[in-house]
């Protein structure tokens, strides 16, 4: 997200731990967006894209790291 943001994306930050990720898009500053999901709930799944065009407009790239951590 940072390298993406820093190469002029718009980027969204999109997991379960709402608090990280917002002091996340403070870090990288606007053009971000957090958009919290459980990747184990289908409608929170369903809701993302959605709410990802809603909020930035259309979708270029998706990363999908699911599953990695650092925990």
């Amino acid at each position: 997200a940072r390298t993406l943001h820093a190469q002029g994306a718009t980027v969204a930050l999109s997991g379960t731990r709402t608090e990280a990720l917002e002091k996340l898009a403070g870090e990288i500053g606007s053009r971000t967006h957090v958009l919290p999901c459980n990747l184990g709930d289908k409608d929170s799944v369903e809701k993302l894209v959605p709410a990802a065009e809603a909020a930035m407009g259309q979708l270029d790239i998706l990363v999908n790291n699911a599953g990695l951590t650092r925990d």
